[in-house]
């Protein structure tokens, strides 16, 4: 099982998605995934935003802790 997560300019995930519940299997179908809008894609793109194909041990390693709100970025804003 693989999983796309959105990750943000500070490296917090900010989303997931199973990777087989995408219609386009790349980079680009995971970003139009979690951002419909063409123009805010770009935006994002170019502001740092990025978006990874993970498996699940991965994930559990990486993602969970950020969308628990158990993760080092929440505790450094914190």
């Amino acid at each position: 099982m693989t999983f796309w997560i959105r990750i943000n300019p500070q490296g917090c995930v900010e989303g997931s998605v199973y990777a087989s519940y995408l219609d386009e299997d790349s980079t680009q179908g995971a970003h139009a995934e979690f951002v419909p809008e063409r123009p805010t894609r770009l935006y994002e793109a170019a502001h740092g935003w990025r978006h990874e194909r993970v498996d699940r041990a991965e994930w559990k390693r990486r993602a969970e802790p950020c969308l628990t709100g158990d993760c080092q970025h929440n505790r450094a804003a914190a």
